[in-house]
């Protein structure tokens, strides 16, 4: 069939010309069941009854979702940039590849076997809440509904003030982040928490590498913070501020003491001239 697929709609009767040993019967009659405008493809059938039932099943119009919807989404396709979700309306939603990274919080390639290799751990079900973030000219965007990230969080066993041990991954200028062990999520620790922990000016990515954030080393922290978009914030623990607090302080007063142990108590001028005088007699040798 030739023919572009737009000049077919649902239930259109296509004569595929046959020249087999079947000739005799002047061809096949074939159904249009599903057609897809933006690929110029189509689907076909050879019983009728089976593009009546499907054109017979309830959608919603899809104009009628409004932001922030919950709906219950099945992946019908996916991309290297998006997930195709039907959420039972006669338009389907598209799941950003970002999302995904979100979701787990790591990389995602985009390339086909790369997603489908993210959704192998099975945290997810075949159908799963979705809710709509967009919906403008007949572009349905889609997020993972907020049970769906609480689930895969609770799963992966992360709450706010959890311990966990990173690998550091990155070091920027802003902060560092870590890869949480057993996880594949990753973290960021800001710099501001190191500085606070040193009580000194971090030079950015050079001073985060002095005090010990080198590529590969590992930390024990605390998630301190996780946002909408289930990215996550990291501190230090309570025992890494207490013991670094114990260091600074007696750090502290051994510096205040070796001040004060160094700095001869100032003389009067009568004391001076005394010490001048002995210095004097001493040298004349009486």
């Amino acid at each position: 069939v030739n023919k572009k697929v737009t000049r077919f709609q649902k239930k259109s009767i296509i004569i595929l010309n046959n020249t087999s040993e079947d000739e005799e019967s002047g061809g096949i009659d074939l159904y249009v069941s599903r057609i897809y405008p933006s690929s110029y493809e189509f689907e076909v059938v050879t019983n009728e009854e089976l593009t009546t039932k499907s054109s017979d099943k309830t959608k919603i119009p899809a104009s009628s979702l409004s932001l922030d919807q919950e709906l219950t989404g099945k992946i019908v396709r996916i991309d290297p940039y998006y997930l195709l979700v039907d959420v039972g309306a006669n338009r389907n939603g598209l799941i950003p590849l970002q999302k995904v990274a979100d979701l787990y919080g790591r990389y995602v390639p985009n390339t086909v076997e790369g997603i489908q290799q993210i959704f192998k751990d099975e945290l997810i079900s075949p159908s799963f809440r979705v809710v709509v973030t967009s919906n403008e000219q007949k572009r349905l965007c889609l997020d993972f509904a907020p049970d769906v990230k609480h689930s895969i969080r609770e799963k992966q066993n992360l709450t706010i003030g959890k311990e966990v041990t990173g690998t550091v991954v990155n070091v920027t200028s802003f902060g560092v982040f870590l890869n949480i062990e057993a996880t594949e999520q990753n973290g960021l620790l800001r710099i501001q928490s190191v500085a606070e922990l040193y009580q000194k000016f971090i030079p950015e990515i050079k001073g985060l590498m002095e005090v010990g954030f080198q590529l590969g080393s590992k930390h024990r922290v605390a998630i301190s913070g996780i946002d909408d978009d289930e990215r996550y914030t990291l501190d230090y623990t309570d025992d890494a501020k207490r013991e670094e607090s114990g260091s600074s302080s007696e750090e502290a007063q051994w510096e205040e003491y070796a001040a004060s142990s160094s700095s001869a108590p100032e003389e009067s001028e009568e004391e001076r001239q005394r010490r001048e005088e002995d210095e004097m007699w001493a040298a004349y040798g009486g």
